[in-house]
């Protein structure tokens, strides 16, 4: 059960950072620091995220075959 659930949360924590890194924030005080923060680390959240999704995949189908 434990396995299963760290797989879900992998894939969601996966699918937050992708969005992070992809979309354009809407509701920030200051969108002009959020835009310039995610030119800096916007390469790396989108390859941690979809690595995290990849990896939470497998657990998942790890756990149910």
């Amino acid at each position: 059960m434990y396995e299963l659930v760290n797989g879900i949360v992998a894939i969601i924590v996966g699918c937050f950072f992708y969005n992070v890194a992809t979309k354009k924030p809407t509701n920030f005080k200051s969108e002009s620091l959020y835009a310039d923060w995610v030119f800096r680390n916007g390469k790396l959240l989108k390859v941690c995220g979809g690595a995290m999704i990849v990896l939470g995949v497998f657990r998942v189908f790890q756990v149910l075959l």
